[in-house]
């Protein structure tokens, strides 16, 4: 091995470990870093059965404290857990849990600060009068009018991590360039270019094979089991999965076709290089193979006479 193969080949191998970094930086911002997706995880969240069946049960329990007296006979546990589990169906329930999470997870990336974080349970209250409206008309009246119930985060207790999201992207930068840089100049110093662009696209296709495993491949495959733990899944490869797997299948069919266009690149330029091939090897003792070429025999210099 040469001196520029060498560093075609470290190039090549810093490429591929920049690339691995920038993508892995830019799936922590499309993820733990992104207030979007943290509020469409808790949206969805909601309405995964485990997470809504035991949230209605909840809702029912503390309904059942709240009808009055005189209504107390007159309304059953089932009717109850219908409008309960109704109310929890509700979106605005939903869309309500989700901002509040989210609107925490902006918080903390911002500075938390001295505002505070508002859940407010108005959706509610509302969500229940319209489903205990057709059930208990009366019960449905006293629960709109009643207040709704506030929980409040103090902000200036939350941690920042203004300074983690930053270094994120800078990092995300640095390493998107380094993996240019190494990948384009290892193409360029290679002594066969075409193999170092196949290189190129067989790494790319690995390291945007793992998210697309992840969050493509590995969902549809638990959603086929139709498990409580398939469906507490779901919303996570759902609300994660958006922001990476375009990328990822960019990255996936980009290096495919670098990879299989410079193998069959490399195949078609091969007979022009015939002529620069080495010697053929014999497989025996590895010797060089040699044409045995007969030389005719001569002819004796007799010469027969025949009456």
């Amino acid at each position: 091995m040469g001196p520029t193969s060498l560093l075609a080949r470290v190039l090549l191998w810093v490429g591929a470990i920049a690339a691995s970094t920038a993508f892995w930086a830019f799936s922590a911002q499309q993820t733990m870093l992104d207030p979007s997706a943290t509020r469409d995880l808790a949206t969805d969240l909601i309405g995964a059965d485990v997470v809504s069946e035991s949230l209605a049960k909840q809702l029912s329990s503390q309904l059942r404290e709240r009808v009055p007296a005189e209504l107390a006979s007159k309304v059953s546990d089932d009717e109850l857990d219908a409008a309960a589990s109704a109310a929890i169906a509700d979106p605005r329930i939903a869309d309500a849990f989700g901002d509040a999470i989210g609107s925490l997870h902006e918080q903390i990336l911002n500075g938390g600060g001295d505002d505070k974080v508002t859940i407010d349970s108005g959706a509610i209250n509302e969500a229940l009068k319209e489903a205990l409206q057709p059930i208990a008309p009366r019960l449905a009246k006293s629960i709109g009018g009643s207040d709704p119930i506030a929980l409040e985060v103090d902000g200036a207790r939350i941690p920042n991590l203004e300074a983690v999201d930053g270094a994120v992207g800078a990092l995300l930068l640095a390493a998107a360039l380094l993996a240019l840089f190494g990948f384009g100049l290892g193409v360029v110093v290679h002594p066969q270019p075409l193999k170092a662009a196949s290189i190129v696209g067989r790494r790319l296709v690995f390291i945007s094979a793992v998210p697309v495993v992840l969050y493509l491949v590995v969902p549809a495959a638990l959603n086929a089991i139709a498990s409580d733990l398939t469906k507490l899944m779901s919303p996570f490869a759902s609300a994660y999965g958006k922001g990476i797997l375009p990328t990822a299948l960019v990255l996936l069919v980009g290096g495919a076709v670098l990879w299989v266009g410079g193998n069959v690149a490399r195949r078609v330029s091969l007979p022009g290089d015939a002529a620069q091939l080495p010697p053929q090897q014999s497989p025996r003792r590895g010797r060089v193979s040699k044409e045995v070429v007969r030389a005719p025999k001569e002819k004796s210099g007799r010469t027969d006479l025949r009456l």
